[in-house]
């Protein structure tokens, strides 16, 4: 859900509006888009958690260095690829063609900070401190990577995080902090600068509230998950509580135009993102082989929304009266190009720099002194 929403939100963004119903569900898609945000960093937070807490020493003992070796191997042989692809069509395409508007930046855009703040994550600092100099910047598909920078901000320092904490209790607090400042922050964002709105959403201090959900959501899940696989009827409630919660954010707020709705609207996405999954983790409903299917863009979400930004240098030169056509068309063609490149490029270069930092490891294991008895 949380993938589609930005998928079709960017596809409607794009396409042109030349009928009443394109432009309706431009305006509900394009703000359901921020809310797919909100639940993609919440389950992101989740996940993690929930990866961290499978390592032999428990939640509080991470194993440092193949955690982060395998955030390495997961994000930059794909990252790599979209970075070598967009930097070839930005050279050979024309970039006053708008088939082409999603692949070229503004020239002022483009530098080496640029590049930089790509491949050490923290190109929404990058993006947010361009954008206050010169709000018209404009990003093309590269701007899809603030969200990949604000998660690995936050996963840099929480392993070291869980280790310093040691227990679930000050993880609590540590994790509640992070929701209140963000709140505060975007609130402090919208009254000093409230013409950025990156600032107040983008930035990791706007940001770190919705992955810090996250992992509320796995500590709520270990500790009440028995209460709520016996209790059926009480999942169905917090799964309607929860999608209540967001679709009234995605339908009744928009963070362009309202200051409010830019504090308050990411907070509510997560708090009903939390809820849903909460009752939705529980429900016998969910197990079954039809939703196995239904979530393969979820799995794939790392692919999808890397790759569907190219999908959208073509959008507007589609014919606005075909949107039932070319929407699903769209959908599944990015959908089966992410699951190739799943299948024969990331999962195998994945394992191919696992097995090169373990061989590494165990090469110095078995080159260093032993210690006598």
């Amino acid at each position: 859900m949380a993938v589609l929403s930005v998928l079709f939100g960017h596809f409607l963004n794009e396409f042109p509006a030349h009928t009443m119903v394109t432009q309706k569900l431009r305006a509900v898609f394009f703000a359901a888009g921020h809310e797919g945000v909100s639940l993609f960093f919440v389950v992101s937070g989740f996940l993690i958690t929930q990866v961290m807490s499978k390592y032999p020493g428990g939640l509080f003992k991470p194993d440092f260095k193949d955690f982060y070796a395998r955030r390495f191997a997961r994000l930059f042989p794909l990252l790599t690829v979209f970075m070598l692809l967009g930097l070839l069509l930005m050279h050979l395409g024309n970039p006053s063609s708008p088939a082409l508007k999603w692949i070229h930046p503004d020239q002022a855009a483009v530098g080496p900070r640029f590049w930089f703040s790509i491949i050490f994550f923290f190109f929404n600092w990058h993006r947010i401190l361009a954008g206050l100099h010169n709000s018209s910047l404009w990003f093309a598909q590269w701007r899809v990577l603030w969200t990949f920078s604000v998660e690995e901000q936050f996963y840099l320092f929480f392993p070291a995080c869980l280790w310093l904490l040691g227990s679930r209790k000050k993880l609590v607090g540590f994790l509640l902090f992070w929701v209140l400042l963000a709140f505060f922050f975007r609130w402090w964002a919208y009254l000093n600068y409230p013409q950025s709105v990156p600032l107040a959403i983008e930035s990791s201090f706007g940001a770190f509230d919705q992955i810090a959900a996250g992992a509320l959501l796995f500590l709520l899940w270990e500790k009440l998950g028995p209460y709520f696989t016996e209790n059926q009827a009480a999942s169905w409630r917090f799964c309607f509580y929860g999608a209540s919660l967001i679709l009234g954010s995605a339908l009744f707020t928009n963070y362009w135009s309202s200051g409010s709705d830019r504090i308050f609207a990411p907070t509510v996405a997560s708090a009903g993102g939390v809820l849903f999954l909460l009752g939705g983790l529980h429900l016998d409903f969910f197990k079954k082989s039809f939703f196995h299917w239904v979530s393969a863009p979820g799995r794939l979400s790392y692919g999808v929304y890397l790759l569907h930004s190219f999908f959208l240098a073509f959008i507007p030169l589609l014919s606005g009266r075909a949107l039932f056509f070319y929407a699903p068309l769209y959908g599944s063609a990015v959908i089966a190009t992410a699951h190739v490149s799943s299948v024969f490029f990331e999962v195998p270069a994945n394992r191919w720099i696992l097995e090169k930092f373990r061989a590494y490891w165990d090469r110095n294991k078995k080159g260093a002194p032993q210690q006598k008895k």
